[in-house]
């Protein structure tokens, strides 16, 4: 088994430097000074076709080049991406909907204000203080809460230290700005919902029964049609 990876290389030669790991005896095996495509072609044609179909299992993230190395020179070995890159992928998804949202709230607040407010100053207090800026603020100052893991020991602990939005009237705990921007977005409600149960076929799966649920939990979204 080996495990790929880039780090910040040389400035005068490569912006990443490429390195190969034993996961195992948690030793570096080699490091190459760029991880491009050629680079990496170049290193791993050298390397003995019996070596390298003794490779069973290769982990990286999702970068390109090594699944094209991979491919290309180890035909015997089964890709493992990196279980943090394929969740920042629906991570980065619910994301893209939270600011999708909070533009659209954004824009609704600023745009009711100029129906009855004459001049900037009143439009921009008026647009403060209405209930679409404050899903505004609140979905800015807090996305942290939308991608959190549940299924994670250190849940309650996390949403505690994340500390309070300050609100001149109510302090918010931020279980209670979670439930807020929930129960206000059915969008941001349906993804959250699904991120959760993404969250657990990663940290309870079984290799029996991962393929499986994968594959439903990518029906269901399908079926939501969003």
């Amino acid at each position: 088994c080996l495990c790929f990876d880039e780090f910040s290389g040389p400035a005068f030669f490569s912006k990443y430097a490429f390195i190969i790991v034993d996961p195992y005896k948690s030793e570096i095996i080699d490091i190459v000074p760029s991880n491009k495509q050629n680079y990496l072609f170049n290193y791993f044609k050298k390397i003995p076709l019996e070596e390298r179909e003794n490779v069973k299992y290769i982990v990286t993230d999702l970068t390109n080049n090594y699944k094209a190395a991979i491919k290309y020179f180890f035909p015997k070995a089964i890709h493992i991406a990196d279980r943090y890159h394929w969740i920042r992928i629906v991570i980065d998804a619910v994301q893209d909907l939270r600011i999708k949202t909070m533009k659209f709230h954004l824009n609704a607040a600023y745009n009711i204000a100029k129906t009855y407010a004459k001049d900037e100053t009143a439009i921009e207090r008026a647009a403060k203080e209405s209930d679409d800026y404050k899903i505004y603020y609140i979905l800015k100052r807090n996305y942290k809460l939308l991608s959190y893991n549940t299924f994670d020991n250190n849940y309650e602990t996390y949403l505690s230290n994340l500390g309070k939005m300050y609100n001149k009237k109510t302090p918010y705990t931020n279980q209670e700005l979670l439930e807020f921007i929930l129960n206000h977005d059915k969008d941001l409600e349906e993804a959250y919902s699904f991120l959760q149960k993404f969250y657990k076929i990663a940290y309870t799966a079984t290799i029996e029964d991962a393929r499986k649920k994968i594959n439903e939990w990518i029906n269901e979204i399908k079926k939501s049609n969003k």
